[in-house]
């Protein structure tokens, strides 16, 4: 029998647009709700317009290769069902056109879907979200975590400004410094400058005409030694004020090539300079997450299809409830082989690929049973 190439052209376009409503839903929610999460300290720093934007581009760009199987997911479903809502698998049937003319333009859509997500998960996100923190880093650095009027902790720290002027000046300076807990000190000045390093990610107040009370609990009596200044200089670090560290990087944040020299690096008993966790088994997770992540997709399109064909013509929105049980199942596997692998509990290949294995087996499963129906 010749193969349907107009009526697998339609398919495709019918699964494309839906795939693309759904990433557009999928992505706006995910977005809103990491921005959400993270508005204390974009707040803190002092995000401007142009600085927003860019926030909003880099957690799009860490987001997208995990909404994009999602959104095929729940694409194909809804194609599926509206497909069969319409009579037009009968039509199909009735041609002679069985699951192969469903399951042909899915898996080239899939496909498409995997290289796509396959570049978002090794280039683009690991690169978005260095980008971020450097940017946030450099927010810091610019003095924007410093607001006038308000109580600022910093680990063991606490900085207050009661004005800071347009051009920088810093006016009523308060700083309760507890970092050597045997050696605390208050410092108060009456003026001074804000100025970064961006080679160190050091933050360096200048101070003016005030006065530091150290605190001596170790002697006997204890007391408190005050000294007097005319220029004083305090200095903190940037990564401290984010939570964070300016030099170093996690896993999530290395591009592939590097987190393979990292294992390596560490097999060979090598030092490791430029990362934060010394761990092998969480890079080689990482490895194995950006090698699964793309093929997600395929397997969620096999799920979806199934599900719309095995599923009552008049009950469709079970096949969206049963598709986002298979998604959020997949995902909820996946979280929890990740902590295990943190816990030492399994190694990093059973955490990533245990759950697209049973994706893979409820995919053929379904898929089996919805081909019944529309067997010709």
């Amino acid at each position: 029998m010749r193969f349907p190439r107009t009526l697998s052209l339609y398919l495709a376009r019918e699964m494309s647009l839906f795939t693309l409503l759904c990433f557009s839903g999928i992505a706006f929610v995910l977005v809103c709700q990491q921005l959400l999460e993270r508005l204390e300290t974009l707040l803190e720093v002092g995000l401007d317009g142009p600085h927003a934007l860019l926030v909003l581009q880099y957690v799009f760009a860490i987001l997208a290769p995990h909404a994009l199987p999602m959104a095929f997911a729940f694409g194909v479903t809804l194609a599926v069902g509206r497909l069969a809502a319409g009579r037009e698998i009968l039509a199909m049937r009735s041609l002679g056109n069985g699951l192969t003319a469903l399951v042909v333009p899915a898996l080239a859509l899939g496909l498409a879907v995997v290289a796509l997500t396959g570049w978002l998960v090794r280039d683009v996100e690991p690169h978005a979200r260095v980008s971020l923190r450097r940017m946030l880093t450099e927010l810091a650095l610019r003095g924007s975590i410093v607001q006038e009027g308000r109580f600022r902790g910093v680990e063991d720290r606490v900085i207050f400004v009661e004005e800071r002027t347009a051009e920088g000046e810093l006016h009523g300076i308060v700083i309760y410094d507890r970092t050597t807990p045997e050696r605390s000190f208050a410092l108060f000045a009456r003026g001074g400058r804000l100025e970064s390093d961006d080679a160190t990610g050091v933050l360096h107040l200048s101070l003016e005409r005030g006065t530091i009370a150290i605190d001596a609990p170790d002697e006997a009596p204890p007391r408190v030694r005050s000294v007097r200044f005319e220029t004083a200089r305090y200095s903190v670090a940037a990564e401290s004020l984010l939570d964070d560290r300016h030099d170093r990087r996690n896993p999530d944040e290395l591009a592939f090539h590097e987190l393979a020299r990292v294992i390596a690096r560490i097999d060979a008993g090598q030092t490791l300079e430029g990362v934060r966790k010394p761990r092998r088994d969480l890079y080689e997770l990482e490895r194995h997450r950006r090698l699964a992540a793309p093929l997600a997709a395929p397997a969620f399109g096999l799920v979806a299809i199934g599900l719309g064909l095995a599923t009552p013509r008049r009950s469709r929105s079970l096949a969206i409830l049963a598709c986002t049980a298979a998604v959020f199942g997949f995902y909820g596997l996946t979280s929890l082989g990740r902590y295990l692998t943190r816990e030492h509990r399994i190694l990093p290949a059973l955490a990533i690929w245990v759950p697209m294995l049973v994706t893979a087996i409820v995919a053929l499963v379904v898929l089996r049973r919805g081909g019944r129906r529309v067997a010709p």
